[in-house]
Formats: C-alpha cells, structure tokens, sequence
C-alpha cells in the first residue's frame, strides 16, 4: 500500500462509471501537469466547496 500524503486520507468512494471515464480522460487529454485523475477529482471537490462558503 503507497503511503498516504500528509492531510490526506485514504478512502473507498463509488463513483458513476460516466465520472470516473471522464476525469481519466481529462488526464490522458492534458498530461503535462496535470497529475492523476485522483488530483483532478479533489480540485473539482475544493472547488465545489470554495463556491459552496462564497457570500451569494
């Protein structure tokens, strides 16, 4: 088992296959830099979350 990041937690989550085949996709679209289909997932979520605390 790879050792996890520090402020990371590794975890189990179902996802629909439709999501999942298109944050992989997005990885094998824009390689340079842009990590693992994992990365992309959790910046969509922070994303999520910062518009989620914006004043409307």
């Amino acid at each position: 088992m790879e050792p996890t990041s520090p402020g990371k937690t590794r975890i189990t989550i179902r996802l629909d296959d439709e999501i999942l085949a298109w944050f992989r996709q997005q990885v094998q679209v824009h390689q340079a830099g842009v990590g693992n289909y994992q990365t992309l997932i959790n910046d969509a979520l922070l994303e999520y979350i910062q518009k989620r605390r914006e004043p409307l």
